[in-house]
């Protein structure tokens, strides 16, 4: 048993302990006295992933008994003790009545997470921390099999793959990134390499060889490595021997080994750029591969072995039947390198589209040529969008913007180009390879945008988050910019019509367990969002509370915020309504109007519009609260003040022990304060001038100071600003040694950032315009520590002019 593992608790808290059908160990869940009723939910959920983990591993759990207890302020999120799981009281207690499906879901996967644990990292622990990802990669992903075993109507697998492409795709594009397998000769260095690097690539790696090497494969072979290396250490190549032993003839090209394969992904940094060009009349298509870097330049001889499913519409698609094929799997050897083109055969005919990395399957982006970017346009703005899955439409949403941002392709195709023909994770794909590479100026803007414009019709929620998340890059870069009013203009048209369809943010009950992804949906959007806004249910007070739809409660949630933040008429007031009903309440603290799922957006509104009687008033309700998960939301929300001295007032409380922000906190809500529109300048000030005495609050946690680096230079969009966290730096530079490559990183985001605005600034803005929709007669004025409108014709003083944000008028 590995040393980092053992652990003692010593309490008064008081436990439950779980139906004895469910697991053959004894399994006990244990709280705080006053919390243990919140307990339920992990009781069941607990044993029932546990024994799924048995049946699928086909290796019994070994210990006698399993204790999970929550921890009232607790740095970490969980702690994989073996036999003793330590959490935060947000990822193991839920309260029906108090926690959002969104709660439900994160108490689902940390204990799906550590449970997977006890088989990969505790039964089979890696040889030494350059192998991390054989511990944490492994259990991210098992996390979204075991949810998705259990919790069958929430797809969560799909969500999960997703979420984890993504943020691979956006720090794996630094040049300051690690490879998955890093080589630590420092243990002063190790906490650095708990990232998303080792969590999330290491996850979506894992499912990479699932799909290649096929089901029964992969879990023979799994199976294989726990039980020769229980109660031992192993390394990647003790795992990629038990693959390639069971690996068919089927599953990798003649002669190689998974070996061969994984290594060119595990001990490199980054990933590939794919250029695809086909001859439309041979129906033949050459690829290329070289490393992608967000600030689009890359002389790197980098190559990957990549396996390329390649989707092609079915025979009936270009008749109006629908459908799709997927081709055989084809493989581009690292060996042909960055120059070599590989070239085949498929079936697209020359007025059908095709598309690479079908349902997500490998971590690359994919730029095609320019008339197949314009087929895939016009397919995803038909009705025949849905022919095209939902992870590839995701893919695509990412790589189209991902383009865009870097030059690649042009806006107008990164707005104007994807729907339903594409299945839906393959628009997500498309979603996010577009944006990316009109970020690096691979394709233009006018591509980019152009496929976005259909993000208006899309019903799903994976690709409308995927295409919104993408925005939120160009908002950050905006934000403080006269030309902001512009982009949220562009958001609305896209957000509304969702928006609606999710039910919107009205006074009606919305909360439906099996429809959390509704309520996600409602969250999220205004241009892109006020379609969508619409279509989700807005918020209102229906009851969308159903958890066998998790994603409509998403979609509900996700387009809500965003119809809000940009401005989807009456989101706000809708908001400050509910907000109101609360306040009027007899007794608030057990008597909340707000549907659960919507509470987090409706908590922001009301901050940000209100003065420093409703901030208290919250802040009231956030002490009384006894649910961690809620007094979570009412935090974060309390960040969003435009008051500089309760900004001031809440960043003192976070670095001061005692105070009513516990420890496990304080760098969220630093966070918070620094991503707030109003509260970035308090925030960055306050870091500079009191960074001593951060230093002195987070002693031991240099990880946490590196986060809120981090947070703080991702808002960065001028020279001036990296110019003073840079003498800055110098001036403090043996402070962050433990976090050299957090800084490293940081500094690269935020050149990133300042490179885009002088590149691409402009020209986004001239075809966002193009798009918007027509501006209402309303002035808006947002400042550093004032966001209000005013309706044309009154009188408006400009205090602060330095730190006017936006400032857009029509009469």
């Amino acid at each position: 048993m590995s040393t980092y593992l053992v652990a003692w608790v010593v309490s008064r808290f008081q436990h439950v302990t779980s139906p004895k059908h469910l697991a053959k160990p004894e399994f006990r869940i244990w709280a705080r006295r006053d919390a243990v009723n919140q307990t339920e939910y992990a009781s069941i959920i607990g044993p029932k992933v546990l024994t799924y983990f048995e049946e699928w591993f086909g290796v019994p759990y070994p210990l006698p008994k399993s204790d999970m207890i929550a921890i009232p302020d607790f740095a970490a999120g969980a702690m994989e003790n073996w036999g003793l799981i330590t959490y935060r009281e947000t990822a193991l207690l839920y309260d029906k009545e108090q926690s959002s499906l969104s709660n439900k879901e994160r108490v689902a996967e940390v204990i799906a997470h550590e449970l997977a644990h006890q088989w990969f990292g505790n039964l089979v622990t890696m040889r030494w921390w350059s192998d991390l990802w054989l511990n944490e990669g492994f259990a991210t992903y098992m996390s979204s099999v075991g949810v998705d075993g259990v919790e069958s109507t929430w797809g969560t697998a799909r969500t999960d793959a997703a979420a984890h492409h993504a943020a691979v795709l956006a720090l794996d594009a630094l040049q300051t990134s690690h490879p998955v397998s890093v080589e630590i000769t420092d243990p002063a260095r190790i906490s650095e390499i708990f990232d998303e690097i080792s969590y999330r690539k290491g996850a979506a790696l894992v499912r990479m060889m699932r799909m290649f090497l096929g089901e029964e494969v992969f879990r023979k072979a799994i199976h294989n490595y726990l039980i020769k290396h229980s109660y031992s250490n192993a390394e990647q190549d003790d795992l990629w021997a038990e693959l390639t032993a069971a690996a068919t003839a089927q599953a990798l090209p003649r002669g190689v080994t998974v070996k061969t394969v994984m290594d060119s992904w595990t001990t490199q940094t980054g990933y590939p750029l794919l250029t695809v060009v086909r001859d439309y009349e041979g129906q033949t298509v050459g690829v290329t591969q070289k490393r992608y870097l967000s600030l689009g330049t890359s002389n790197s001889s980098a190559s990957w072995w990549v396996p390329l499913n390649l989707l092609v519409p079915g025979a009936g698609a270009a008749g109006g039947a629908g459908g799709r094929d997927q081709e055989p799997l084809q493989w581009l050897s690292d060996e042909e390198g960055v120059a070599s083109e590989h070239r085949f055969k498929h079936a697209a005919k020359s007025n059908q589209w095709l598309l690479f990395n079908a349902d997500m399957m490998a971590v690359y982006r994919v730029n095609y040529d320019a008339r197949n970017w314009r087929l895939l346009s016009e397919t995803l703005n038909s009705a025949a969008y849905r022919d095209v899955p939902e992870l590839s439409r995701v893919q695509l949403i990412r790589d189209v913007c991902a383009l865009a941002w870097t030059n690649v392709v042009d806006y107008d195709t990164a707005l104007g180009a994807i729907y339903r023909a594409v299945p839906e994770l393959s628009r997500v794909q498309l979603i996010r390879d577009v944006c990316a590479l009109a970020w690096t100026n691979v394709v233009d803007y006018d591509t980019a945008l152009g496929l976005l414009k259909y993000l208006r019709m899309e019903t799903e929620y994976l690709p409308l988050m995927t295409g919104l998340s993408a925005l939120a890059q160009i908002d950050t870069v905006l934000l403080r910019t006269p030309e902001y009013g512009t982009f949220q203009s562009f958001v609305r048209s896209l957000v509304a019509p969702a928006y609606e369809r999710a039910g919107g943010l009205y006074a009606k009950s919305i909360r439906d367990e099996d429809d959390i992804l509704a309520v996600k949906m409602q969250s999220f959007v205004r241009s892109l969002v006020a379609p969508a806004y619409e279509r989700a249910g807005g918020l209102y007070a229906k009851s969308i509370r159903d958890e066998d739809d998790i994603l409509a409660v998403k979609m509900q949630v996700l387009t809500s915020r965003w119809a809000c933040q940009s401005g989807v008429a009456g989101c706000e007031d809708n908001a400050i309504e509910l907000f109101d009903r609360w306040m009027d309440s007899d007794s608030p603290d057990e008597d909340n109007p707000i549907p659960l799922d919507l509470r987090s957006t409706v908590y922001t509104v009301a901050i940000a519009r209100g003065d420093a009687g409703r901030w208290r008033w919250l802040l009231a309700r956030a002490r009384a609260a006894n649910v961690a998960a809620a007094r979570l939301a009412m935090m974060h929300a309390l960040a969003r003040t435009t008051q500089p001295h309760l900004l001031q007032l809440y960043l003192t409380w976070a670095i001061t022990d005692g105070s009513v922000v516990r420890r496990q906190d304080s760098a969220m809500v630093i966070a918070a304060v620094l991503r707030a529109p109003a509260g970035y300048y308090v925030a960055r000030d306050f870091f500079y001038t009191r960074y001593q005495d951060i230093l002195k609050a987070f002693s031991g946690q240099a990880r946490r100071v590196g986060s809120i680096i981090k947070t703080m230079l991702e808002q960065f969009t001028t020279q001036r600003e990296l110019d003073q966290f840079l003498e800055w730096k110098k001036e403090n530079e043996k402070s962050l040694e433990e976090i050299k490559l957090s800084v490293e990183q940081a500094v690269e985001k935020a050149r990133v950032n300042i490179a885009w605005l002088g590149r691409n600034k402009d020209q986004v803005i001239k075809k966002l315009e193009e798009f918007a929709e027509p501006c209402a007669n309303v002035l808006w004025c947002r400042r550093a520590h004032v966001n209000y409108r005013i309706k044309s014709g009154e009188y408006l003083s400009l205090l602060n002019v330095d730190r006017l944000l936006y400032f857009r008028t029509v009469m």
